[in-house]
């Protein structure tokens, strides 16, 4: 990959930030934040392009999700370096 090809995936991932993803310190430690009581499982749509895209799954403690692929998406068959 090119400077040129990163530089879009270098911004979208500057905006990951803890208060971005909705991650940020509550103020009492011992009550959880509304997102985490709910045990919901969240995803984060972050940046789509031609060549990438970026999402980020949100759980809450004790979640899991299993291990698995995506076989319907396209890689990059781009020729050269």
């Amino acid at each position: 990959m090119t400077p040129e090809d990163i530089q879009p995936i270098e911004q979208a991932m500057a905006m990951l930030t803890p208060e971005a993803l909705g991650m940020v310190p509550y103020a009492h430690p011992y009550i959880s934040p509304p997102s985490i009581l709910s045990g919901e499982i969240r995803y984060l749509h972050i940046a789509q392009e031609a060549t990438f895209s970026i999402g980020v799954f949100v759980l809450p403690p004790g979640a899991c999700m299993p291990l698995h692929d995506h076989p319907d998406m396209l890689t990059n068959t781009r020729a050269g370096p």
